[in-house]
């Protein structure tokens, strides 16, 4: 799981990051980015060919590009990033519907409403992404939701998964047959 901190004030930034690596620290493969304003994060998007995010946490009021501005060009290129906004001025909960954002966490931050924000967020990924494909790659395992594959590609034992969201490839080593014992019942034909 991909999270991304955006916000302008170094303390608070660092003090969310120190939060949610405590909630996700029993969770593999978590890797939390921060940013300082909107404008570093979009340079990010659109340098960066396989930037992705599952969540996002993010100031409104930022010097540069406001977090308005920003999640309405995230939701460019990515549709189903959750979006929380971190905020002091609960007027600002209206702006969000434009993006539709996940939710609102009024500031001042602490554990219990990132706890509260996190744990709603995970059930609700884990009922949406029941269907995966668990596969071995160097170093552990890889999570494949199958909801996200185009399609899969064999070359001898290596296949590869080429995913709409994130657009990416993974490689891993299954025979074709393997797969398909995998797959079987779920929409991918084998031609």
């Amino acid at each position: 799981m991909k999270i991304i901190i955006c916000e302008d004030q170094a303390t608070l930034r660092e003090e969310i990051r120190r939060i949610l690596s405590k909630l996700f620290f029993e969770e593999e493969d978590v890797a939390i980015r921060c940013f300082e304003d909107g404008d570093e994060l979009i340079r990010a998007v659109e340098e960066e060919n396989d930037f992705f995010a599952d969540i996002v946490f993010m100031d409104i009021k930022m010097p540069k590009l406001d977090g308005i501005q920003t999640a309405k060009r995230l939701r460019k290129k990515f549709r189903d990033v959750a979006i929380v906004f971190l905020t002091v001025h609960g007027e600002y909960v209206f702006l969000g519907y434009e993006v539709h954002a996940y939710d609102f966490i009024l500031k001042p931050v602490s554990e219990r409403k990132l706890r509260k924000v996190v744990k709603r967020f995970l059930e609700e990924r884990q009922y949406l992404q029941k269907e995966y494909l668990m596969v071995k790659k160097k170093g552990g395992k890889k999570k494949i939701p199958l909801e996200h594959v185009r399609y899969f590609v064999s070359d001898k034992r290596k296949i590869t998964a080429v995913l709409a969201e994130p657009y990416e490839s993974v490689e891993f080593y299954m025979t074709m047959r393997e797969l398909e014992e995998h797959l079987r019942g779920l929409w991918f034909l084998r031609c």
